[in-house]
């Protein structure tokens, strides 16, 4: 049940856990995925990020989602991803808990931008499952207007653009 978790803005004391999770999930192969790579040249944004913990003893982390700056042609974006939910966890809403989570620091960045230097919504993409990601607002990617520096499925690559926001055109690369 999703109200035995909590979740709260990933910090870098979670990096062990992050990485130890992530290494469950996801396994070796992570590491030759195209979106792993570009997230190498860019840190990921912490207090975009997000972490899920069991409420209960052991608090133990039972989930995350990195946010990590990347850009689109000429347009600072955000790249959504990897999230991972420990398995005995998954398919009950924690993935959609996470998701909630950091969408909602996103928009919260970006009003306070926008109350600064006039700075909206950047567009957020990612590569995921269709089915799931679209109850969130994301929509795959056109053929041909964003390309990765790598092989991907065109049927997973997906993005978010803010309210009246611009759908970026270009090639994914690390921000400058």
């Amino acid at each position: 049940m999703t109200s035995d978790i909590a979740t709260r803005v990933m910090t870098e004391d979670d990096a062990a856990a992050v990485a130890a999770l992530y290494a469950r999930v996801f396994g070796p192969g992570q590491f030759a995925r195209t979106a792993f790579r570009v997230r190498e040249a860019s840190a990921p944004k912490l207090a975009l990020s997000a972490v899920a913990f069991a409420k209960a003893a052991p608090a133990d982390l039972v989930g995350a989602v990195l946010m990590t700056p990347i850009a689109i042609g000429d347009d600072r974006c955000l790249l959504l991803g990897p999230i991972a939910v420990a398995d005995r966890l998954q398919r009950n809403g924690v993935g959609a808990k996470l998701m909630r989570a950091v969408l909602d620091a996103v928009s919260a960045e970006a009003d306070a931008r926008e109350n600064g230097d006039g700075d909206g919504e950047p567009a957020i993409l990612l590569v995921g499952d269709p089915p799931f990601y679209e109850a969130f607002g994301f929509e795959q990617v056109q053929p041909g207007r964003i390309s990765m520096p790598g092989p991907v499925d065109p049927g997973r690559l997906m993005v978010r653009t803010a309210p009246g926001g611009e759908l970026p055109n270009g090639t994914v690369r690390a921000p400058d």
